[in-house]
């Protein structure tokens, strides 16, 4: 939920809007029957904040955070029906609810290699061609001690250069949060000193 905030702060500082929606996985399996199925019962939740720019981010987190764990009461309703429900106009070649989908994946085997590279905390790689079904997925996943940030985007809306200096960014805010979290959402420092 703390990369979530994060994450809907820096959506706000960059885009100005204040009210954010973001995709997020969630299992599925609430029913204590379905724990030893097999079978794919993942299914999306939109997560829908709104930012305070007056709020500190210590506030804002606490009020994320209520608002996350309740609408994961709401998992097992299906995202399809909220789509329709919505009645929302449909493009294909957009999602019909938010552009942006956030993965944390804290579960199996902590590890620091990954398919035989080791992962270095300040190196971006290009990781070649991957489909993507949103403008921007964002998944972190727990690395031993610390978290590896990839981020999969639609090259039609972004160029690498921009999502480069977005996880740059990303991760710069999080120190800043980390360090300061007394500070008003629309003060938080996530520029480098290049940068200013």
């Amino acid at each position: 939920m703390g990369l979530l905030a994060v994450w809907n702060v820096l959506m706000y500082r960059y885009t100005g809007q204040k009210d954010i929606i973001t995709g997020s996985p969630i299992a599925g399996r609430e029913h204590a029957d379905l724990e030893d199925q097999i079978g794919f019962y993942v299914n999306t939740l939109a997560l829908r904040n709104v930012i305070d720019p007056e709020e500190n981010f210590d506030t804002f987190y606490r009020r994320l955070k209520d608002k996350t764990l309740k609408s994961y009461s709401h998992q097992m309703y299906p995202f399809d029906r909220l789509v329709e429900e919505l009645a929302l106009a449909r493009d294909t070649s957009r999602s019909a609810v938010f552009d942006v989908m956030l993965v944390l994946q804290n579960a199996g085997e902590k590890r620091g290699i990954v398919d035989g590279m080791t992962i270095g905390f300040n190196e971006i790689t290009d990781q070649g061609y991957s489909a993507s079904k949103f403008d921007i997925e964002v998944m972190l996943q727990e690395e031993g001690d610390y978290l590896s940030l990839t981020i999969v985007y639609n090259s039609d809306v972004y160029e690498r250069a921009v999502v480069e200096g977005l996880m740059h960014h990303y991760k710069q805010l999080l120190n800043a949060v980390l360090e300061h979290p007394e500070t008003k959402l629309l003060q938080i420092d996530y520029l480098s000193e290049k940068e200013k």
